[in-house]
């Protein structure tokens, strides 16, 4: 985009900015010679700019500039989650983090079974095939792979390899600590194969962080 024309391609989204705001912009945007910006570099360099909000008629405008292609059903989820106040706007860097955590990286489903075996999961033929029926892919036939999580959680019988729990997790967005992955590993039961039912993990997860939540209130209050 024109630099320019910062405040009306900010503003077709919902988002203002003041004068100085702008010239802020200016001075730490990647601008190239021609005098253009990309957008997503554009709404990057709004994070540091506190207090931008967006107008919830606005987010699909600003979720398509970020190059992210939402289904109708996550669409929804994504409005359910974000604290939207009484004026129907939301914190700017609130969307584009929510957002992000909606989206991530893109599988192709073509490989479906590669993708899961590097993660780890293990499915059953019908396992995969029921999988393949609910996932909502895009043109390109790829899907996000939090979408792919997603659709594998509720799922009732994927197993999970032991040694790939630790980078399953992190591809969820769930932090754990080396103690809790420690002791989650000790509590986990594994089968012949060395697998762990998907559904016994995440139980043990929570199971494992409340723990450690309770043990350091009391350290706390002691």
């Amino acid at each position: 985009v024109e630099t320019s024309d910062l405040k009306n391609v900010l503003g077709s989204m919902g988002i203002w900015i003041t004068e100085k705001e702008q010239l802020k912009l200016l001075k730490t945007l990647p601008i190239s010679t021609d005098g253009t910006v990309y957008i997503k570099r554009l709404l990057a360099g709004l994070k540091p700019l506190k207090g931008k909000r967006v107008h919830v008629s606005k987010l699909e405008t600003l979720l398509g500039n970020l190059e992210l292609e939402l289904v109708e059903e996550e669409y929804e989820g994504l409005l359910n989650d974000l604290p939207i106040d009484e004026n129907e706007s939301v914190g700017l860097n609130v969307v584009m983090d929510a957002a992000k955590t909606f989206t991530g990286e893109k599988a192709d489903v073509s490989d479906l079974g590669k993708v899961l075996r590097k993660m780890g999961l293990i499915l059953t033929n019908e396992e995969r095939k029921k999988l393949l029926e609910t996932l909502p892919t895009n043109s390109g036939g790829k899907i996000y792979k939090n979408r792919l999580l997603k659709g594998v959680k509720a799922l009732t019988g994927p197993r999970v390899k032991i040694k790939k729990v630790e980078s399953l997790l992190e591809n969820m967005g769930i932090k754990i600590k080396d103690k809790e992955l420690r002791e989650l590993m000790t509590e986990l039961s594994t089968d012949d194969n060395g697998t762990v039912d998907l559904n016994d993990l995440m139980d043990t997860v929570s199971y494992v962080k409340a723990k450690r939540t309770v043990s350091l209130q009391k350290l706390i209050k002691a």
